[in-house]
């Protein structure tokens, strides 16, 4: 178009360097240039995932608990755990009923032989009383008792008492023989009567602790023959 055109600026040093129409002329020779618009072209392939944007803001306050969901089903069983430590003894139960009875034990060893009894007693020394009650000891025959007592040489048990005189008391006649022990008369009896020298009691026995007076009382029967007299006892501890 061939215009110039000046503006009159404030600034007079700029006025020569603006030239609208010389800019328009480029603009219209640049837009000659420049075909009709195409048709739109395809789409291109779709770029690389850009990077993640920042955290959002937190959304509304928490919604309330959900109910309670239903059981799940067993789980496996775990490993065997470690033995723990031995607890205290419990107490005492009750007794059980008794248990039937057990077959019979073997026969047991032969005990060791017991004591043999020892042989207590000795000779009257003089004649019994043909009217009177006599008390015999060992080597003694007296009126009184405290006289002819023997004291036990060990606790045991007396018996076995056998009586044997110098001579028979005589027909219808006898000697009454019993043991005495601390002053009192015995289970262990003999009588011996009419031609009859001896006699024994194997029946009875009396048992004596150390230090026990014993002795022999006789008691006549008809005044027999005044005779002498030997007695034995077993002794057994």
């Amino acid at each position: 178009m061939g215009l110039t055109t000046r503006l009159n600026l404030p600034y007079p040093e700029l006025s020569d360097r603006i030239d609208v129409a010389g800019d328009i002329r480029r603009l219209a020779e640049r837009i000659d240039t420049l075909g009709t618009v195409g048709p739109q072209g395809d789409t291109g392939a779709q770029g690389p995932q850009g990077p993640d944007g920042p955290q959002g803001d937190a959304g509304g306050p928490q919604g309330a608990q959900g109910p309670q969901g239903a059981t799940g089903p067993q789980g496996d069983a775990g490993p065997q755990g470690a033995t723990g430590d031995t607890g205290s003894q419990g107490p005492q139960g009750t007794q059980g009923p008794q248990g039937p009875q057990g077959t019979q034990g073997p026969q047991g060893a032969t005990g060791s032989a017991g004591a043999t009894p020892a042989i207590f007693g000795g000779s009257g020394g003089s004649n019994l009383g043909a009217s009177s009650t006599h008390y015999v000891g060992v080597g003694v025959t007296n009126t009184n008792e405290a006289v002819s007592q023997v004291p036990a040489p060990r606790s045991g048990t007396l018996g076995n008492l056998y009586v044997k005189l110098g001579n028979s008391p005589g027909t219808g006649k006898s000697y009454a023989f019993t043991v005495r022990v601390g002053g009192s008369d015995q289970t262990i009896t003999i009588t011996v009567s009419d031609s009859a020298t001896t006699g024994s009691d194997t029946s009875h026995t009396v048992s004596v602790a150390a230090g026990d007076l014993i002795c022999i009382k006789s008691a006549p029967t008809g005044t027999p023959t005044a005779v002498t007299m030997n007695w034995s006892m077993t002794y057994t501890s």
